[in-house]
């Protein structure tokens, strides 16, 4: 299904009122990334982006003074010396084999018994298209992976902070808001997602003349069930 861009398209996001994104279904942060990973591994062709951020809070009055010098040490011991460091906060750029260990510190830190207000904060996001819309099954390493994703990339940032995991989307479907394929295939996917889709943050989005897409319309309310009495 990928590959007419002459086509509108429905795409998926949540606005800056509500933090571009959704609190993980599951509360427990890492039960709530073993379900994200298996909705990706399930629904997906994924690759993990690049950037892996790592950020510590230095003590403030916002911040407890006991736990969160203890938590910058336990950091370099863990992952080295910070990448970056300001008066305010130490930063690293971790690598993907670093990343579950990342998620396992920001955890445990977050859910101290003492008191702190976000003091460690973990981002990384996954690229990806979805399997079943493909003609035909890609590498994530291949070079039509790459083509593809140009104009029909999707993507799931993902945060660790305080005691949840919160999930910002930009989903891209390579349909019409009103073809035979779009509710169905939304409905599949729908329950299984790691966070609860919002009716009214799905849009159309509108092919321009002079190539890729520029300009996006919302849905009227109630366009997946038109049919449904209240």
């Amino acid at each position: 299904m990928y590959g007419d861009e002459t086509l509108e398209r429905v795409l998926y996001y949540a606005p800056a009122s509500v933090g571009f994104g959704h609190q993980a279904r599951i509360r427990d942060p890492r039960r709530a990334f073993e379900n994200t990973s298996s909705f990706l591994a399930d629904f997906t062709v994924h690759k993990l982006a690049r950037e892996i951020s790592l950020t510590l809070s230095e003590p403030n009055d916002m911040t407890s003074i006991v736990s969160s010098p203890k938590a910058l040490d336990s950091a370099r011991h863990i992952f080295g010396p910070e990448t970056r460091s300001s008066s305010r906060a130490k930063d690293w750029a971790l690598r993907a084999d670093q990343l579950q260990p990342a998620l396992e510190f920001a955890v445990e830190c977050n859910t101290s018994k003492v008191k702190q207000l976000w003091p460690v904060l973990l981002s990384f996001s996954y690229n990806f298209l979805w399997r079943d819309l493909l003609a035909d099954p890609v590498s994530v390493e291949s070079s039509e992976f790459e083509q593809v994703c140009r104009n029909n990339l999707s993507m799931l940032n993902i945060l660790v902070l305080d005691k949840i995991l919160f999930l910002q989307p930009i989903l891209t479907f390579p349909f019409p808001w009103d073809s035979p394929e779009a509710v169905p295939y939304l409905e599949r996917i729908g329950p299984r997602a790691p966070f609860r889709f919002r009716e009214q943050y799905f849009k159309r989005q509108l092919p321009s003349k002079k190539g890729g897409y520029s300009r996006s319309l919302n849905l009227k309310k109630g366009w997946m069930h038109p049919n449904q009495t209240l």
